[in-house]
């Protein structure tokens, strides 16, 4: 424990001691007051639940052995202190269960919206610009020679418009994905990466069928994050994304040969900040997931995926039956 949180702890525990003792005795709104300002301090100290507890534990044991047993008004007045004092622990756990919910809700209907407007981009413009190409090359025998060479410039431009539209509507929403599943929209995914930036990337994924909507979009959204991290930050010539599939798990590991993630002062890799690992850790807990970072042998970065099937059977199971 660092210096200044064990300040912290002893500081809590002394307050904690005082309080208890008060309360047993009168049990006042002023030490009902004092617990509550207890739990809020330790919250905005950045200490856990467990942290707390320890604190009241101490706090109880120390007033029972001095005072003995005290009878069922004295439990009465000890388990009010100690739900006032984690009540600010409650609301905290609580508003952050509320966000996320919100969170969760707030991504899938932009999930619904790119997946919309994917596939206006797909459907209109994709038949739209395929057309102008027809036109332009009909006017071939009707304009002068010396035109011919800027109809060649027009229908070059139209079929790297086509080509762009088809990135941006894969990556709003692969439609590859819906389609055709995980493997197929991710090798898609690496090839538009590597046209764009030159970053070799290898995708190995042998035999992982069909997920469910879910866990396929949560794993492909944190697979394209995790690569734009590597663009962006890892100074990395390859990557590899690698996709096994178990009977109870799905295993994703996206790692490369770049500079890795910093240290954190007390030596992991932190990686924390600027690497869009919370959005990971929040897409991936939508479908019990979780996220690890780690070194590779490489020398660079690695990023793990693991997401329990057993949800996932159950419901298959369920819609044969």
């Amino acid at each position: 424990m660092s210096t200044a949180r064990g300040s912290t702890v002893n500081d809590l525990q002394g307050r904690a001691n005082a309080a208890l003792a008060d309360h047993l005795s009168r049990a006042g709104e002023d030490s009902l007051h004092e617990a509550y300002e207890l739990g809020r301090t330790a919250l905005d100290a950045g200490l856990g639940v467990i942290d707390i507890a320890l604190v009241l534990y101490r706090a109880a044991r120390g007033s029972a052995g001095s005072d003995g047993d005290r009878g069922p008004e004295a439990g009465a007045r000890m388990e009010s202190f100690l739900l006032e004092c984690l009540a600010p622990f409650e609301m905290a756990h609580r508003g952050t269960r509320e966000a996320n919910t919100a969170l969760r809700r707030l991504d899938e209907q932009r999930e619904q919206d790119a997946r919309r407007i994917a596939a206006d981009l797909h459907d209109h413009a994709g038949q739209m610009l395929p057309a102008l190409g027809f036109m332009i090359d009909s006017l071939r025998d009707k304009v002068p020679a010396e035109s011919a060479g800027a109809l060649d410039r027009a229908r070059s431009v139209v079929e790297q418009l086509a080509e762009r539209l088809r990135r941006i509507s894969h990556e709003l929403r692969p439609i590859m994905l819906d389609d055709l599943g995980l493997e197929p929209a991710l090798r898609f995914h690496a090839e538009g990466v590597t046209q764009r930036t030159g970053l070799a990337i290898r995708v190995e994924a042998p035999r992982i069928g069909r997920l469910g909507h879910a866990i396929e979009t949560a794993v492909y959204r944190a697979v394209q994050e995790a690569l734009r991290n590597v663009v962006r930050h890892a100074g990395a010539s390859r990557a590899v994304v690698e996709l096994r599939r178990s009977e109870s798990e799905l295993t994703c590991r996206i790692y490369d040969d770049g500079r890795g993630f910093p240290p954190a002062p007390d030596g992991p890799p932190s990686g924390t900040r600027g690497f869009g690992l919370e959005a990971m850790r929040e897409r991936l807990a939508a479908v019990r997931g979780r996220v690890t970072l780690g070194s590779h042998p490489s020398g660079g970065a690695e990023i793990t995926l693991r997401i329990p099937l057993e949800a996932f059977h159950a419901r298959t199971l369920a819609a044969r039956g």
